[in-house]
């Protein structure tokens, strides 16, 4: 119980919150640093350019509320009423944004999770205006746990059904992206849930900061940092691979050209030399055509199953 006070501690509270806040912005900046020049140089490539909108809409998202801490946070009374709704929401928000990044676009219908996204966010900024106005009726009546309270039981169980459902998709999906969107959905699904089973008896707080979501949110995005960086680089190991390939190949055919000149039989000479050439151009039939005196035309052939 004492460590998890202390974690509780440094994510609620300063200076620990502010330095949460800049390791979240740093590792957004880099997801979206990296996403956007790769998107540059690829433009058709939409995977990319949603992670690139996704982390810069996150990044302006929490910059906000990191700016409305640092305003209200001189005014306890003023922070409470204004920092736990305003959380939820950019959470909730930051939620969609991930997941709609992380999960490929669908093939028939390529925009239709943009406009679901689009639609989402603005059903989002609704609910917070209105819990926003319901959570200042609720301070004046004396509630002070806004983890208590229905809208806030309300986002909790909107952002588990967001991540849920992106990571079922992408765990069935059909063009499955590798362990790290899995990875990065997962942690910020599992912290959700915990965030929804932590009640004030288990370990009593008096703070209204959603700490178990930012302790996922300190996993997951350094994690989505790591993940954006090799996505961009799989072309240059790709080809770099090709390269590789290319070498080695041209280093085989140099042997065979080799093997071609010093052989003094003919027929075997073409051989060699048919071998050498279906390799190169990796064709599955080759084959010489010759004029005899005696014979009119004389061939020799190499089938792709031929062995020599």
């Amino acid at each position: 119980m004492d460590l998890t006070r202390q974690i509780i501690q440094i994510l609620s509270e300063p200076p620990g919150s502010f330095i949460y806040h800049l390791i979240t912005l740093f590792a957004l900046q880099v997801v979206f640093a990296i996403s956007y020049s790769r998107w540059r140089r690829q433009p058709e490539d939409e995977y990319a350019r949603n992670m690139s909108w996704a982390a810069g809409a996150i990044f302006l998202g929490r910059m906000v509320l990191l700016l409305a801490g640092l305003y209200f946070g001189r005014d306890p009374e003023a922070a409470a009423g204004i920092l736990p709704p305003l959380e939820q929401a950019t959470n909730t928000a930051s939620v969609l944004l991930i997941v709609w990044a992380l999960i490929p676009p669908l093939e028939h219908y390529p925009r239709a999770l943009d406009i679901v996204l689009i639609g989402a966010l603005v059903l989002t900024g609704v609910m917070y205006l209105f819990f926003a106005q319901e959570w200042q009726s609720q301070l004046a009546i004396g509630e002070t746990s806004f983890h208590g309270t229905t809208q806030a039981t309300m986002w909790t169980l909107i952002q588990i059904a967001i991540l849920a459902a992106g990571w079922g998709y992408l765990l069935f999906n059909g063009r499955y992206l590798g362990a790290f969107p899995l990875m990065i959905i997962g942690v910020l699904l599992i912290a959700h849930i915990v965030h929804l089973w932590n009640y004030p008896e288990f370990i009593p707080t008096d703070t209204n900061v959603a700490y178990w979501i930012r302790l996922g949110n300190l996993i997951a995005y350094p994690l989505w940092g790591v993940y954006a960086y090799l996505y961009a680089m799989t072309p240059l190991l790709e080809s770099e691979s090709r390269l590789q390939d290319s070498i080695e190949n041209f280093g085989i055919s140099l042997d065979q050209a080799a093997q071609v000149i010093a052989t003094q039989q003919p027929q075997r000479r073409l051989t060699y030399a048919l071998v050498m050439m279906s390799q190169m151009f990796d064709s599955s039939f080759a084959a010489i055509g010759l004029l005899d005196g005696a014979t009119p035309v004389s061939y020799t052939h190499l089938d792709a199953a031929d062995e020599y």
